[in-house]
């Protein structure tokens, strides 16, 4: 009996165990089942609200939120609204919970209207040339040819451009941009006119002279029949230095054009001639050539040499060399030469006055010149010592010049050489180096001793050819003006004024073809 209780209490023990887990299970399951809830604000209000994606609401304020009835578990929340950042989170719910999530959503700045842009794209010819847009300078144009510049992101309206380059004149522009657009723009800069085409100040001044002696030729007492001889009153010193050739050539010039007869000019000169003539000796006549630029005339003067006399020759690299001159049989012997009249003249002033332009409508720096001669001129009666007529001649002469180029008016570029007995580069001298042997002409010495000893020898020898090539122009001598302006130009290749004086000494003798070639070299040079 006690051992059936036992076991019948053993069994009730375990019916009663196995029910406990089983209501706990229960207990889960249905704890599972209790809804949650997301309340969703937003600050500020009227925002759409999105859980996983989906719209759920739309918050009305700031106080009243989106609720939602949700399963626990992990939810991805996001508030929008126009004009605001959106605002998304990960939110985890649990059962039977309300979560609060307060979005606060962060407003975008309000964007400025940018209305659409244009483009510039510069082209210039030549290149290198200074660009400066509404008065700010914004850079250079490309050197090489055809290389565009883009000025990008401009607002749309009118644009004043301004284009300057050294050598060439300015030009000023007002371009148009339009929005999405690209405006071209394509300048050709024209060259500004070199020094060489404005006359020097001794042009001026010879412009001058011709104005004060307008008319001498028809002053009482000059007469067809009869010669004259012009001679100066006084040595060539001050203000006067350099003016005298001047004055000779206006006067032979004026003279000669109506028929009067010139027959010699320096007064030193004829009495060298006569004292030269009178002892019997063979005599050098020494011509120097000075050339005031490609369109002035010879400018001469003249001095007698007698035999072994000391001679110094100054070099184009500025050496001097002194040399001995020696007799020459080739030389003529000298003549007296006679005259009915003398007309001499003295300088009573030579002025050149320079001030600045003041003219508003120069395109650039402008100098304002005038040239004032004042001469007093008599008639004499080579025979009786009388003089015929005194009167004074004056002119006034003036003009404008760019500043830019005034140095080369002033002094324009210019050489000096020494020749034999008639005026020309080559004629044969008897000059030879102190010391020395061999005899040649001075300037083949004087290239001899600067091109060989010295420095600079191809400068030496470029200035040799261009000038001696120059002097043969003038000269009309143009088959030795075309050698020796060849030679320059092969030592200096696209030297402007070497070509475009080789260029006119080929148009001289008909070589078109050729010409032109040296022509286009020149301006070719411009655009480098």
């Amino acid at each position: 009996m006690d051992g059936k209780k036992m076991k019948r209490k053993v069994k009730k023990s375990s019916h009663s165990d196995l029910r406990v887990p089983a209501l706990f299970l229960l207990n889960l399951l249905l704890a599972g089942c209790v809804p949650a809830r997301l309340a969703v604000y937003s600050r500020p209000g009227g925002a759409e609200v999105y859980v996983n994606e989906r719209l759920v609401g739309r918050t009305l304020n700031e106080v009243k939120p989106v609720t939602i009835e949700v399963k626990p578990g992990e939810y991805r929340v996001a508030v929008k609204r126009d004009g605001y950042r959106d605002w998304r989170r990960s939110v985890k719910v649990k059962s039977g919970e309300e979560v609060p999530v307060l979005a606060d959503l962060e407003e975008i700045p309000i964007q400025p209207y940018r209305a659409p842009t244009g483009n510039l794209e510069i082209r210039t010819e030549p290149g290198g040339v200074r660009i400066v847009l509404d008065g700010e300078e914004i850079g250079r144009t490309k050197k090489r040819p055809g290389a565009p510049v883009e000025i990008e992101n401009l607002e749309p309206g009118r644009y004043e451009l301004h284009f300057e380059k050294e050598g060439f004149k300015p030009i000023e522009r007002v371009y148009e941009v339009f929005p999405n657009q690209t405006t071209k723009v394509h300048e050709i800069l024209e060259a500004r006119l070199p020094y060489y085409a404005f006359p020097t100040n001794d042009d001026l001044l010879r412009v001058a002279v011709r104005r004060a002696l307008r008319g001498v030729a028809f002053m009482p007492g000059i007469k067809s029949s009869q010669s004259i001889a012009i001679v100066s009153q006084e040595a060539e010193v001050g203000e006067g230095r350099g003016l005298r050739p001047l004055i000779e050539d206006v006067l032979v010039a004026e003279l000669a054009q109506y028929g009067r007869k010139v027959v010699e000019r320096d007064q030193h000169l004829l009495a060298r001639i006569a004292n030269e003539a009178a002892r019997g000796d063979t005599m050098l006549l020494q011509i120097l050539t000075r050339h005031g630029g490609p369109e002035a005339p010879f400018l001469y003067d003249a001095r007698l040499l007698s035999a072994n006399q000391a001679l110094e020759v100054v070099g184009a690299d500025g050496t001097r060399t002194r040399y001995r001159i020696r007799p020459n049989p080739l030389v003529p012997p000298a003549k007296i030469p006679t005259a009915d009249q003398i007309l001499s003249y003295r300088i009573v002033e030579k002025t050149l006055r320079v001030d600045p332009s003041r003219n508003p409508a120069a395109a650039e720096p402008m100098l304002r010149r005038e040239a004032i001669v004042r001469l007093f001129l008599r008639l004499i009666d080579a025979h009786t010592g009388m003089v015929i007529w005194a009167d004074r001649f004056e002119a006034s002469v003036k003009d404008e010049v760019p500043e830019r180029v005034y140095r080369y008016l002033e002094e324009p570029p210019s050489r000096l050489y020494g020749y034999g007995s008639r005026n020309s580069p080559v004629a044969p001298g008897p000059v030879s180096k102190e010391g020395g042997r061999a005899e040649t002409e001075p300037a083949a010495v004087t290239l001899e001793v600067i091109g060989g000893k010295k420095p600079g020898k191809e400068e030496a020898l470029f200035w040799y050819y261009r000038n001696l090539g120059e002097a043969y122009l003038r000269a009309r001598r143009y088959p030795e003006a075309e050698v020796h302006l060849t030679e320059a130009a092969n030592l200096r290749p696209g030297d402007y004024d070497t070509e475009m004086l080789l260029a006119e000494t080929l148009l001289k003798q008909n070589k078109v073809e050729a010409a032109a070639a040296h022509y286009r070299a020149a301006v070719g040079s411009l655009l480098r």
